[in-house]
């Protein structure tokens, strides 16, 4: 997603966007998303991405990824948001 798809979103009625935080753009995607005053959902994967989303001002974290059968990663990274 790019700053552009982010207006695009915008214009066509989104109040907000998912970004992954895998991406290497998605500082970039979460300011021009503040800049409209649109929400971000940051999808993190672990403790870097969940760094880099908290530091980007994003609120709304989506853990992702860890043992699918106890969540046991996804758990420790919501303690720490």
């Amino acid at each position: 997603m790019s700053a552009r798809a982010v207006a695009e979103a915008e214009a066509a009625g989104a109040n907000g966007v998912v970004v992954s935080f895998a991406d290497e753009g998605a500082r970039s995607v979460v300011e021009a998303c503040m800049a409209l005053s649109m929400e971000v959902i940051a999808v993190v994967a672990d403790e870097a991405q969940l760094d880099a989303a908290v530091a980007a001002g994003c609120t709304i974290v989506a853990v992702r990824g860890g043992d699918d059968k106890d969540f046991s990663a996804g758990v420790a990274l919501k303690e720490k948001a």
